[in-house]
């Protein structure tokens, strides 16, 4: 306990990032916005095995929170294909001010 008190009142430091690539995970444009949740939610449920959730009890809600942002991702990808292959989709996505991005696109300001 003592160390914690410590550590809380500490002056925080800075940590210099060799390659963001490092950080980043490549995003397959190839695949099926249903193929891409597969794959994802498959690896997330690979994580989780009764070793793993012995020795880290916090595993089964950080992976709860993964399959949501896997689902979150999904209906994004979704919307986003609907917009860019419907005339109809893209001609009301214009008169509004949401933005649908693939993950890993950044939008021009």
């Amino acid at each position: 306990m003592e160390t914690w008190k410590y550590s809380i009142s500490a002056t925080p430091s800075t940590v210099k990032i060799s390659s963001i690539q490092d950080y980043i995970c490549p995003y397959n444009t190839n695949m099926s916005p249903i193929d891409t949740f597969y794959e994802g939610r498959n690896n997330l449920l690979r994580a989780i095995t009764p070793e793993n959730e012995n020795i880290y009890s916090k595993i089964t809600p950080l992976i709860i929170v993964g399959l949501i942002s896997q689902t979150e991702n999904y209906i994004r990808d979704i919307m986003a294909g609907v917009i860019k292959i419907c005339p109809i989709s893209k001609k009301n996505d214009q008169n509004k001010h949401l933005t649908l991005l693939q993950y890993g696109l950044v939008a021009p300001l």
